[in-house]
């Protein structure tokens, strides 16, 4: 619902006579000139009773052939099937620009449009604001407070199982070997995050869990970071780059999905090599402890969250591919 909004929006600036209905089925009356699915799954639960007069943008931000969960790659293979009933597939990195090539979707049908961020909502606070929200968490000044905001556990629950394609164990074991170095503090969001905490636990590395109700309220969390820490083996976005880039906090990420597109090395962040613990240390200790090279990754990010601003991200998807799909 909160990214449909900047859809509908778009819509409605750049098409105004034209009607939107927001759900996640098809209506019951009626055939949608246009029908836009927020992703794979939503896509194949409509796909059947689809009206072939009815134009398709299909969202898929990840997925593969061959890996570790058998319910993607039968979700892709079906897909594929689809393929020519799609319009469009819009997706949200380079890496899955070329997977959706090589699997036989055409340039005309691949576009790439990243997770883009609301820039009202997603901001620096103040030094003073930072301050006092992290005196309300009780996270100690003299520390490192190193953020993770991805679910990466399996299923909905507590999330005991780690889902290893998110890098919970790469996560873990940086931390530890940062927490050798320097004094820390990991900040969690997000749901399904027993593995990492049960670990942490362990090794003794103090977390604070929490579960923002709204949002817009996760601005406060991402201010109070010294440094958000991604460690995903397998990506399609995540929003976290760009959610820290539009708050100014470092980010250090292995090469995966939006990462990979958006982190330059040393000047918008740090980038590693997947599942390489060696990089993923030195990098974040390279931020915490050299505060020019903070600095510059800092200013550079902050000017690189223009580029995904959310509201022009929707309103160019509109101009491109919704008002000519619509023949108008």
């Amino acid at each position: 619902d909160h990214e449909a909004s900047y859809y509908e929006n778009a819509i409605r600036k750049i098409l105004p006579d034209v009607k939107v209905t927001k759900g996640k089925a098809l209506p019951e009356e009626g055939i949608p000139d246009l029908v836009h699915c927020a992703s794979l799954w939503n896509f194949l639960g409509i796909a059947d009773r689809l009206n072939k007069k009815t134009k398709v943008i299909a969202n898929v931000f990840h997925g593969y052939r061959q890996g570790d969960d058998p319910a993607l790659m039968r979700g892709i293979e079906k897909l594929i099937s689809y393929q020519s009933r799609i319009n469009v597939v819009l997706t949200a990195c380079s890496k899955m620009v070329k997977r959706l090539g090589d699997w036989g979707f055409s340039d005309m049908q691949i576009y790439l449009m990243y997770l883009g961020v609301d820039r009202s909502l997603m901001y620096p606070q103040s030094a003073d604001e930072r301050r006092s929200f992290r005196e309300k968490l009780g996270i100690p000044a003299n520390v490192a407070c190193i953020g993770s905001f991805q679910k990466d556990g399996n299923g909905w629950d507590e999330g005991n199982e780690p889902k290893l394609i998110k890098g919970p164990d790469l996560f873990v074991e940086s931390m530890e070997r940062i927490a050798r170095e320097i004094p820390v503090n990991v900040l969690l969001t997000g749901p399904s995050r027993g593995y990492v905490k049960n670990e942490l636990q362990k090794r003794g590395i103090p977390f604070l869990h929490v579960y923002p109700e709204k949002y817009e309220d996760l601005v406060n969390y991402y201010n109070v970071l010294d440094l958000y820490l991604m460690c995903s083996r397998e990506e399609g976005g995540p929003k976290s780059v760009a959610e820290s880039f539009a708050c100014g906090i470092p980010i250090v990420s292995t090469k995966a999905g939006l990462a990979e597109d958006l982190v330059i090395h040393g000047k918008t962040g740090m980038l590693v090599d997947v599942e390489n613990v060696d990089q993923i240390v030195e990098g974040a200790l390279a931020v915490l402890k050299n505060k020019s090279l903070r600095e510059v990754i800092v200013q550079n990010a902050l000017k690189s969250a223009e580029q995904v601003e959310m509201r022009g991200l929707a309103e160019k998807l509109v101009s491109e591919k919704y008002k000519p799909m619509l023949g108008l």
